[in-house]
């Protein structure tokens, strides 16, 4: 593949992961006009976001029957096309059972982006530049998260009906659509890295034998650790500062962390610093910063504790899902899979256990949980072999 048709389809998968991190947002920024044009209880307001993990978790366990069988590229476009639509038709969901189901239809074609986009990236570059580029991807999303919300503000604040984001955001799908099939083109043939990315076919003992030793075990393991420390992070830390410490500085707690987390996938794929060295040390050195802080019982020490975790920890899901598909080469979409298969398990358990933890020891407790698992996170690195790094 040529230098100059490399460089389009990177930006069209950055633009295509941007895409995807709208989508997430658009759920929590417009939850209030849903609830008021829908009259929701409480028990129905999350009824979308659960219909899109439904879908996406359905998603990714399909991708196991789409291995090697349709080229991802094609994949790719036909999921960014798909969301788009299907946000169009949001639009005139007149009903909230209609609106439940359309939202599980996208959350199906948001998995299948979330899994694409990464082990694309991952086929189009090799070592150090494919973390920093797995690094980039994933800063990409992170900016857009951020920015999302206050666009949609924006918008609707300019004169623009809620519900019209949705078309704006389909339009958006339809723009990068259009992207891809001019970056990506019809790529047949090739057997070199960026060339075809294409998948190789594989039987259920070729995935036993990725999935018995070697490098994958160990860093699924890893990537669940982290999901069970972003998912207890995620949703407790806010609560943590502003109402156990009783400070006005639980939101800026965690937009502390993920400053911190964009600084470090901004630098650490640039520093001296091999990746599977840093994963296996990363969460430890964020891990121990957090327990450090939790004796102390004051929220300005446990944002900078926080931030600090941030810039220790950022960057190490880009680089595990690099290591992971560099140990599967010709196999990264399976490789993803797996891993973010794994990320979404512990995402998806842990703020039930820590609000468990909270009624029956504190939330001090949970958060300390979420140190751990960082910890472990490292920890299940050191297991894993890293063929070409030195392993």
């Amino acid at each position: 593949m040529s230098s100059a048709r490399r460089r389009g389809l990177t930006a069209a998968l950055i633009c295509a992961i941007m895409f995807l991190a709208s989508i997430f947002e658009v759920q929590g920024a417009l939850l209030n006009d849903i609830i008021g044009y829908y009259g929701l209880a409480d028990s129905a307001q999350g009824l979308a976001s659960a219909a899109v993990s439904a879908g996406a978790a359905a998603a990714l366990v399909s991708s196991f029957f789409l291995i090697g069988r349709l080229p991802k590229l094609l994949l790719l476009r036909i999921s960014v096309l798909f969301c788009g639509v299907f946000l169009i038709l949001l639009k005139i969901a007149v009903s909230f059972q209609l609106f439940i189901a359309i939202w599980l239809l996208i959350g199906i074609g948001m998995g299948y982006m979330d899994m694409l986009i990464t082990s694309c990236m991952a086929d189009l570059y090799e070592g150090r530049t494919a973390t920093r580029m797995m690094c980039l991807l994933h800063t990409a999303y992170g900016l857009m998260a951020t920015l999302a919300p206050l666009i949609f503000f924006a918008l609707m604040t300019g004169g623009l009906a809620w519900n019209s984001i949705y078309i704006c955001l389909g339009i958006m799908g339809a723009a990068i659509f259009v992207l891809l099939f001019f970056t990506s083109g019809s790529l047949k043939g090739g057997t070199e890295r960026g060339d075809s990315l294409k998948e190789q076919r594989m039987t259920l003992r070729d995935m036993g034998t990725l999935l018995s030793g070697g490098t994958l075990p160990g860093l699924m393991a890893a990537v669940f650790f982290q999901g069970v420390f972003l998912g207890g992070m995620n949703t407790w830390i806010s609560r943590y500062v502003g109402v156990t410490l009783g400070s006005a500085l639980g939101s800026a707690s965690l937009t502390a962390m993920f400053l911190g987390l964009m600084i470090s996938r901004l630098t650490v794929p640039f520093l001296p610093v091999r990746p599977e060295k840093y994963v296996r040390t990363a969460g430890i050195a964020a891990g121990v910063v957090l327990l450090a802080a939790l004796p102390f019982q004051n929220a300005y020490i446990m944002c900078a504790a926080v931030f600090v975790c941030g810039l220790a920890f950022g960057a190490l899901l880009p680089c595990m899902l690099s290591l992971g598909c560099a140990s599967a080469p010709g196999s990264t979409m399976f490789a993803t899979t797996v891993l973010m298969l794994a990320l979404y398990a512990g995402q998806a358990i842990t703020p039930p256990v820590i609000g468990a933890m909270e009624t029956a020891f504190g939330l001090r407790t949970g958060i300390a949980l979420c140190a751990a698992a960082i910890i472990l996170c490292s920890v299940s690195c050191m297991t894993a072999r890293f063929p070409g790094y030195g392993d």
